[in-house]
């Protein structure tokens, strides 16, 4: 990340912001969602990285924005990032990338509390 750049917060979609139920959406779950919420809130540029494609990543786009979270990006670079990188690969940049198979979505208020008290040190 570049010094000043928001940070990029990359969200899986199945088991991370919904529930497992691929090809269907399955519940929401709840804390992460409200996580990425608040993420976004405090500045941060919010990424959806999924494996979903055509209609059904049209599909999932719709019923995160349905329930109040907009993506700077999907399945792409995100805009802070396109500025200063060189080259664009199959891998996104992200400083933080949320999946039910890596990051524990417990450990997002840990994240929150870090956004937090970097943006205050900013002011």
């Amino acid at each position: 990340m570049q010094q000043g750049e928001k940070l990029v917060i990359a969200f899986d979609f199945d088991g991370t912001l919904a529930g497992h139920g691929y090809p269907q959406i399955g519940p929401i779950q709840l804390d992460t969602f409200g996580s990425a919420i608040a993420l976004k809130k405090l500045g941060c540029e919010i990424v959806l990285w999924t494996c979903r494609h055509g209609e059904l990543l049209a599909n999932a786009v719709q019923w995160c924005a349905d329930r109040g979270l907009e993506f700077d990006a999907v399945n792409t670079e995100s805009p802070g990032t396109r500025k200063w990188k060189k080259y664009i690969s199959r891998k996104i940049y992200a400083d933080i990338y949320v999946d039910d198979r890596g990051l524990p979505p417990a450990q997002l208020n840990a994240i929150i509390e870090y956004v937090n008290k970097r943006n205050s040190q900013k002011k």
